[in-house]
């Protein structure tokens, strides 16, 4: 019966750290997500775009702050009901997300004006593509956990 309790207790124990981690990749991503479009304005005007283009450019990235603080008030309304395997699986594809920030940053932060490579072109294009695919697919699976527990249940 007592190694029955602490199992439990070691269960709830990485649960919660599951959720910790959840919270603070979240956290980080929004923190990122806001410093996002400013570096894509600074970028297009280093390499002399216009400041109409670069404005528009930067502001359609405040997107990614919006699906980042949407999931993460689900988030924070599901942690308690979500399973270990999902939190696993949110926890791993956050940690992507951030990942995927690095060849963009790097290549905005570069100051170059010349022209990606072919295969540096496909990286970024890639890149830029998985930085809303991600938070727009566990969006979506946070609503339909969202809808499953609070509006479906009986």
């Amino acid at each position: 019966m007592g190694l029955a309790i602490a199992a439990i207790m070691d269960i709830n124990k990485n649960r919660n750290n599951i959720v910790n981690e959840i919270s603070s990749r979240l956290q980080l991503l929004i923190t990122i997500g806001i410093i996002f479009p400013t570096l894509t304005y600074g970028f297009f005007r280093i390499v002399g775009q216009s400041e109409t283009f670069s404005s528009s450019s930067s502001f359609t990235w405040w997107i990614l702050i919006v699906l980042f603080l949407f999931n993460y008030l689900l988030f924070e309304t599901l942690k308690a009901k979500l399973s270990t395997k999902f939190l696993v699986w949110f926890s791993r594809l956050y940690l992507a997300e951030i990942g995927v920030f690095i060849f963009p940053i790097s290549v905005f932060s570069s100051k170059s004006n010349e022209a990606l490579s072919f295969l540096a072109g496909i990286s970024f294009f890639a890149s830029m593509l998985a930085l809303v695919i991600i938070p727009f697919i566990l969006g979506i699976v946070l609503m339909i956990q969202f809808f499953r527990y609070f509006v479906f249940s009986t």
